[in-house]
């Protein structure tokens, strides 16, 4: 999976003066990540939670297998950072700081 990180990155963005630095170094900080099956969306409104604090997960579209990181990553880049959410996603998710700042990096560009 993270080959099709750094690889797809290339083509995503042609003209852009970091691709040639993210080509080299991403495969060295973003390694050993195995692979495992995630929500790949998990925000606020794809959490129902019922009367009985049961929490369910909804909107499964873009779940796959992905880096251990990438949940984590994706969670954290779609954050508003205007509320407390990011303060429950660490209570529910194992937190990869250093994966979500470059994800944030190559996702921003």
């Amino acid at each position: 999976m993270l080959e099709a990180i750094v690889h797809k990155y290339p083509h995503n963005h042609p003209k852009c003066s970091k691709r040639k630095y993210y080509t080299r170094v991403l495969p060295s900080v973003l390694r050993d990540s195995p692979s495992v099956f995630t929500h790949g969306d998990f925000q606020r409104k794809n959490v129902l939670v019922t009367r009985d604090d049961t929490a369910i997960m909804i909107d499964w579209e873009e779940a796959a297998w992905y880096p251990t990181f990438w949940e984590y990553a994706m969670t954290m880049y779609s954050c508003r950072w205007n509320d407390y959410w990011h303060s429950w996603v660490v209570k529910i998710l194992e937190e990869y700081p250093n994966e979500y700042a470059w994800m944030e990096m190559v996702l921003r560009e």
